[in-house]
């Protein structure tokens, strides 16, 4: 594949969009891809108050690892095409070799398993702590009540491994947060295409709906 006539897009809170491309430059010498006009888009990209996590709060933990145990399972790069294609530009613009890409591609359902996702919410963080108010003894004798909450995030990750991508993509569902990655130069491909996956399995349920994936230099 021409990486030159790889038209990537944007995913803002469940709508794929690929409209106002504009070309941008990969990490490699002479590699470009065509991708929206972040100004095209920008405003809605933030979500403009917490008080619009609610509808993540309706989801008990389970219905969290329903969905990533759904989505896992279309994670399969022999079975997704937004993988295919995804792995083939990444072999241009990425540092590691292909087979260590498909690697961490082939990978991807593993990550994405009931089991991977209740571990990594569990000792990370604490279930009981996502879940509801935690009541804790401090060392003077008062009592608090402790609970984690979703937050409104900007992701600026690294590009050297696609696994960056999917944990990020799985720590935001997990902690019912809203998230908006910014893509890579080295790997602008890989969140886009679980994003797109997601669009593609339930483009109205919270978890798809807030999440925004966009590539801008």
């Amino acid at each position: 594949m021409d990486i030159r006539q790889f038209k990537a897009g944007v995913a803002i809170r469940g709508e794929w969009i690929q409209d106002d491309l504009v070309q941008f430059g990969g990490r490699g010498t002479g590699i470009t891809f065509l991708s929206p006009d972040p100004k095209a888009c920008i405003d809605r990209l933030p979500l403009g108050s917490p008080a619009l996590l609610a509808d993540l709060y309706e989801l008990g933990f389970e219905d969290i690892l329903d969905y990533i145990e759904r989505l896992g399972q279309r994670l399969h790069l022999s079975d997704n095409v937004y993988l295919q294609q995804a792995l083939e530009a990444s072999c241009l613009t990425s540092a590691q070799t292909p087979p260590l890409l498909r690697k961490t591609y082939d990978s991807l359902p593993h990550i994405f398993n009931r089991r991977t996702a209740s571990e990594m919410a569990d000792e990370t963080i604490g279930i009981d702590y996502l879940e509801g108010w935690v009541p804790k003894t401090l060392s003077d004798g008062r009592r608090v009540s402790i609970r984690a909450f979703g937050a409104r995030a900007l992701h600026i990750i690294a590009g050297n491994s696609p696994a960056i991508a999917a944990i990020s993509i799985m720590r935001n569902a997990l902690t019912r947060s809203d998230g908006i990655i910014k893509s890579p130069s080295n790997d602008p491909f890989t969140a886009l295409a679980i994003a797109r996956t997601m669009i593609d399995m339930d483009a109205k349920h919270p978890l798809t709906r807030h999440l925004s994936v966009a590539y801008w230099k």
